[in-house]
Protein backbone atom coordinates (compact mmCIF):
# COMPACT_ATOMS: atom_id res chain seq x y z
CA UNK A 1 0.00 0.00 0.00
CA UNK A 2 1.24 3.41 -1.07
CA UNK A 3 0.82 4.92 2.64
CA UNK A 4 3.02 6.88 4.74
CA UNK A 5 3.79 10.20 6.26
CA UNK A 6 5.28 13.42 5.00
CA UNK A 7 4.80 15.06 1.67
CA UNK A 8 3.96 11.27 -0.30
CA UNK A 9 0.10 11.55 0.19
CA UNK A 10 0.01 15.07 -1.37
CA UNK A 11 2.08 14.21 -4.29
CA UNK A 12 0.62 11.33 -5.07
CA UNK A 13 -3.08 12.28 -4.57
CA UNK A 14 -2.08 15.67 -7.11
CA UNK A 15 -0.30 13.27 -9.40
CA UNK A 16 -3.43 11.00 -9.89
CA UNK A 17 -5.77 13.14 -9.89
CA UNK A 18 -4.26 15.58 -12.90
CA UNK A 19 -3.65 12.26 -14.38
CA UNK A 20 -7.25 10.83 -14.92
CA UNK A 21 -8.22 14.70 -15.87
CA UNK A 22 -6.08 14.25 -18.82
CA UNK A 23 -7.13 10.66 -19.28
CA UNK A 24 -10.52 12.31 -19.16
CA UNK A 25 -9.72 14.73 -21.99
CA UNK A 26 -8.65 11.91 -23.91
CA UNK A 27 -11.34 9.93 -23.71
CA UNK A 28 -13.96 12.51 -24.71
CA UNK A 29 -11.84 13.60 -27.86
CA UNK A 30 -12.07 9.91 -29.23
CA UNK A 31 -14.53 10.74 -31.71
CA UNK A 32 -12.13 13.48 -32.82
CA UNK A 33 -9.12 10.59 -33.22
CA UNK A 34 -10.06 10.35 -36.65
CA UNK A 35 -8.97 13.95 -37.71
CA UNK A 36 -5.59 14.52 -36.66
CA UNK A 37 -2.54 16.95 -37.43
CA UNK A 38 -0.10 15.86 -39.73
CA UNK A 39 3.68 16.99 -40.78
CA UNK A 40 4.86 17.55 -44.56
CA UNK A 41 7.69 17.16 -46.27
CA UNK A 42 7.30 20.58 -47.99
CA UNK A 43 5.37 23.16 -45.96
CA UNK A 44 6.75 21.99 -42.04
CA UNK A 45 5.20 20.89 -39.16
CA UNK A 46 1.81 20.04 -38.80
CA UNK A 47 1.11 21.86 -41.55
CA UNK A 48 -1.57 19.14 -42.69
CA UNK A 49 -5.19 18.46 -40.82
CA UNK A 50 -5.64 14.80 -42.38
CA UNK A 51 -9.03 13.57 -41.61
CA UNK A 52 -9.15 9.69 -42.13
CA UNK A 53 -12.37 9.26 -43.04
CA UNK A 54 -12.44 10.85 -46.27
CA UNK A 55 -8.81 10.04 -46.60
CA UNK A 56 -7.94 13.71 -47.31
CA UNK A 57 -5.06 15.89 -46.04
CA UNK A 58 -6.31 19.56 -45.92
CA UNK A 59 -3.48 22.07 -45.85
CA UNK A 60 -3.13 25.16 -43.46
CA UNK A 61 -5.15 28.09 -44.21
CA UNK A 62 -2.54 29.74 -43.33
CA UNK A 63 -0.16 29.30 -46.83
CA UNK A 64 -3.73 30.82 -48.53
CA UNK A 65 -4.60 33.92 -46.54
CA UNK A 66 -4.35 36.74 -48.65
CA UNK A 67 -4.62 34.91 -51.50
CA UNK A 68 -8.01 35.19 -54.41
CA UNK A 69 -9.22 32.00 -56.02
CA UNK A 70 -8.05 32.98 -59.21
CA UNK A 71 -4.24 33.25 -57.51
CA UNK A 72 -4.44 30.06 -55.37
CA UNK A 73 -5.94 28.29 -58.73
CA UNK A 74 -2.90 29.13 -60.63
CA UNK A 75 -0.41 27.68 -58.15
CA UNK A 76 -1.87 24.49 -58.03
CA UNK A 77 -0.67 24.06 -61.69
CA UNK A 78 1.91 22.00 -62.10
CA UNK A 79 5.51 22.45 -60.74
CA UNK A 80 3.72 25.40 -59.16
CA UNK A 81 3.58 25.93 -54.71
CA UNK A 82 0.63 23.81 -54.76
CA UNK A 83 0.93 21.10 -57.44
CA UNK A 84 -0.92 18.48 -56.29
CA UNK A 85 -3.87 20.23 -54.32
CA UNK A 86 -7.13 20.80 -55.24
CA UNK A 87 -9.64 22.94 -53.43
CA UNK A 88 -12.12 21.55 -51.65
CA UNK A 89 -15.63 21.08 -52.17
CA UNK A 90 -18.03 22.68 -49.37
CA UNK A 91 -18.97 18.80 -48.52
CA UNK A 92 -15.61 18.24 -47.68
CA UNK A 93 -14.93 20.85 -45.58
CA UNK A 94 -18.31 20.13 -43.80
CA UNK A 95 -17.61 16.44 -43.21
CA UNK A 96 -14.69 17.36 -41.90
CA UNK A 97 -16.23 19.72 -39.12
CA UNK A 98 -18.45 17.00 -38.68
CA UNK A 99 -15.73 13.70 -38.27
CA UNK A 100 -14.31 16.15 -35.98
CA UNK A 101 -17.27 15.75 -33.57
CA UNK A 102 -19.14 18.74 -34.03
CA UNK A 103 -22.11 18.37 -32.15
CA UNK A 104 -25.07 19.43 -33.63
CA UNK A 105 -23.40 18.61 -36.78
CA UNK A 106 -22.97 21.22 -39.47
CA UNK A 107 -24.71 21.48 -42.51
CA UNK A 108 -23.79 22.96 -45.62
CA UNK A 109 -25.20 25.87 -46.45
CA UNK A 110 -26.81 26.77 -43.23
CA UNK A 111 -25.33 28.65 -39.80
CA UNK A 112 -25.60 25.66 -36.94
CA UNK A 113 -25.10 26.70 -33.24
CA UNK A 114 -22.88 24.22 -31.36
CA UNK A 115 -23.80 22.72 -27.94
CA UNK A 116 -23.76 26.24 -25.56
CA UNK A 117 -20.45 26.53 -23.69
CA UNK A 118 -18.24 23.91 -25.04
CA UNK A 119 -15.73 25.58 -27.68
CA UNK A 120 -15.47 22.28 -29.24
CA UNK A 121 -14.18 23.54 -32.95
CA UNK A 122 -11.03 25.56 -31.09
CA UNK A 123 -8.73 22.60 -31.77
CA UNK A 124 -10.20 22.12 -35.16
CA UNK A 125 -9.84 25.93 -35.82
CA UNK A 126 -5.86 25.66 -34.23
CA UNK A 127 -4.98 22.82 -36.34
CA UNK A 128 -6.06 24.69 -39.73
CA UNK A 129 -4.41 27.63 -38.83
CA UNK A 130 -7.33 29.83 -38.10
CA UNK A 131 -7.28 33.54 -36.53
CA UNK A 132 -8.13 35.73 -34.11
CA UNK A 133 -10.13 38.23 -35.46
CA UNK A 134 -11.81 40.58 -32.68
CA UNK A 135 -14.19 39.16 -30.65
CA UNK A 136 -13.84 35.61 -32.22
CA UNK A 137 -11.09 33.06 -33.31
CA UNK A 138 -11.95 32.20 -36.71
CA UNK A 139 -10.89 29.50 -39.79
CA UNK A 140 -12.38 30.88 -42.84
CA UNK A 141 -11.64 29.46 -46.74
CA UNK A 142 -13.24 29.67 -50.18
CA UNK A 143 -13.91 26.18 -51.38
CA UNK A 144 -14.31 24.73 -55.08
CA UNK A 145 -18.29 24.20 -54.34
CA UNK A 146 -19.50 27.26 -56.53
CA UNK A 147 -23.44 28.67 -56.73
CA UNK A 148 -24.33 31.35 -59.50
CA UNK A 149 -25.12 35.10 -58.99
CA UNK A 150 -29.20 35.86 -58.59
CA UNK A 151 -28.59 38.27 -60.86
CA UNK A 152 -25.71 37.42 -63.21
CA UNK A 153 -26.39 32.53 -63.20
CA UNK A 154 -23.14 32.67 -65.84
CA UNK A 155 -20.62 34.38 -63.40
CA UNK A 156 -19.43 31.64 -60.89
CA UNK A 157 -20.37 33.22 -56.93
CA UNK A 158 -17.60 30.94 -54.65
CA UNK A 159 -18.72 29.18 -51.46
CA UNK A 160 -16.89 30.55 -48.58
CA UNK A 161 -17.27 28.14 -45.91
CA UNK A 162 -16.57 29.33 -42.19
CA UNK A 163 -15.97 27.89 -38.61
CA UNK A 164 -16.18 30.11 -35.73
CA UNK A 165 -15.49 29.68 -31.86
CA UNK A 166 -16.95 32.83 -30.77
CA UNK A 167 -14.91 33.59 -27.52
CA UNK A 168 -17.17 36.04 -26.04
CA UNK A 169 -20.35 34.33 -27.17
CA UNK A 170 -21.52 30.33 -25.28
CA UNK A 171 -21.20 28.62 -28.00
CA UNK A 172 -19.48 27.52 -31.50
CA UNK A 173 -20.69 28.44 -34.61
CA UNK A 174 -20.68 27.00 -37.97
CA UNK A 175 -21.44 29.36 -41.10
CA UNK A 176 -21.46 28.88 -44.59
CA UNK A 177 -21.48 32.01 -46.92
CA UNK A 178 -20.75 33.83 -50.31
CA UNK A 179 -17.78 35.35 -51.44
CA UNK A 180 -16.41 36.46 -54.80
CA UNK A 181 -12.75 35.38 -54.19
CA UNK A 182 -11.94 38.40 -52.52
CA UNK A 183 -7.94 38.38 -51.06
CA UNK A 184 -8.42 39.23 -47.21
CA UNK A 185 -5.87 38.74 -44.53
CA UNK A 186 -8.46 36.72 -42.64
CA UNK A 187 -9.51 34.37 -45.11
CA UNK A 188 -7.80 31.40 -47.32
CA UNK A 189 -8.72 28.76 -49.07
CA UNK A 190 -9.53 25.19 -48.44
CA UNK A 191 -6.62 23.07 -50.32
CA UNK A 192 -6.41 19.18 -50.05
CA UNK A 193 -5.19 16.06 -51.83
CA UNK A 194 -5.22 12.35 -50.91
CA UNK A 195 -3.53 11.24 -48.07
CA UNK A 196 -1.92 8.31 -50.00
CA UNK A 197 -0.08 11.37 -51.31
CA UNK A 198 1.63 11.15 -47.62
CA UNK A 199 1.25 8.15 -45.84
CA UNK A 200 4.08 8.22 -43.65
CA UNK A 201 3.87 12.21 -42.29
CA UNK A 202 4.70 12.11 -38.73
CA UNK A 203 1.68 12.61 -36.49
CA UNK A 204 1.51 15.58 -34.10
CA UNK A 205 0.11 14.50 -30.52
CA UNK A 206 -2.57 15.94 -29.07
CA UNK A 207 -1.77 18.25 -25.94
CA UNK A 208 -3.71 15.83 -23.82
CA UNK A 209 -1.55 12.97 -24.85
CA UNK A 210 1.49 14.80 -24.03
CA UNK A 211 0.52 16.15 -20.75
CA UNK A 212 -0.53 12.49 -19.78
CA UNK A 213 2.87 11.12 -20.62
CA UNK A 214 4.45 13.72 -18.85
CA UNK A 215 2.35 13.10 -15.95
CA UNK A 216 2.59 9.60 -15.74
CA UNK A 217 6.95 10.42 -15.73
CA UNK A 218 6.37 12.60 -12.98
CA UNK A 219 4.46 10.24 -11.52
CA UNK A 220 6.97 7.47 -11.60
CA UNK A 221 10.00 9.59 -10.44
CA UNK A 222 7.82 10.44 -7.33
CA UNK A 223 7.53 6.95 -6.43
CA UNK A 224 11.08 6.11 -7.34
CA UNK A 225 11.93 9.16 -4.74
CA UNK A 226 9.64 8.06 -2.13
CA UNK A 227 10.74 4.61 -2.14
CA UNK A 228 14.33 5.33 -1.80
CA UNK A 229 13.68 7.50 1.31
CA UNK A 230 12.08 5.15 2.47
CA UNK A 231 14.32 2.38 2.06
CA UNK A 232 16.83 5.20 3.55
CA UNK A 233 15.24 5.68 6.46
Amino acid sequence: MLICNGRWPTIAIVAVVLTLACVTASVNSAARAGVISVDDPVFGSGALTRDTSQGLDFLDLTFTYNYNFATVEGMMAAGQTFDGFRYATEDEVIALINNYGFIPGAVAGQQVDGTTGSHQLTGLINMLGGVYVFPTLKASGITGTSVPWDAFPDIPRRRLTTMLVFSTLPNDRVLAGTITGASRYDIGSYLVRSSTANPNGNVVPEPSTLAIWFLLTIFGVTVGWWRRKRGAG
